[in-house]
């Protein structure tokens, strides 16, 4: 299964990076690959831009475990930020301004995972 997670927010570049590294560390079973989006450079430019985006592909009960590392991500971190999980048409959005409990958010994981 392949995941993508935006992040919005100040500093969502950087705050993707952060994210990518806590995730890394997290060691997550189930996790094949975690990688941060990058826009081909044009002409000109030196180098790929590194986006607010990561793309993690995952075995799907694994989802459930990647939800909770980014919740516990979200308690950590004192700048707003939004982080959106999607896989096909389905949504998990957790938001550090007024985030939903991690059973809410493990429920929502739970359908994304079977999607």
């Amino acid at each position: 299964m392949e995941i993508a997670i935006d992040v919005a927010g100040a500093g969502a570049v950087a705050e993707t990076a952060e994210l990518r590294d806590w995730l890394h560390e997290a060691r997550i079973r189930g996790v094949e690959d975690l990688r941060q989006g990058e826009k081909l450079p044009g002409p000109g430019d030196q180098g790929p831009e590194l986006l607010a985006l990561l793309t993690v592909i995952l075995a799907g009960p694994a989802v459930v475990e990647l939800v909770r590392s980014i919740h516990r991500y979200i308690e950590a971190r004192t700048p707003a930020v939004t982080i959106t999980v999607k896989a096909g048409d389905r949504t998990v959005t957790i938001d550090s301004r007024n985030p939903a409990s991690i059973d809410e958010l493990v429920s929502q994981a739970e359908r994304l995972a079977k999607s």
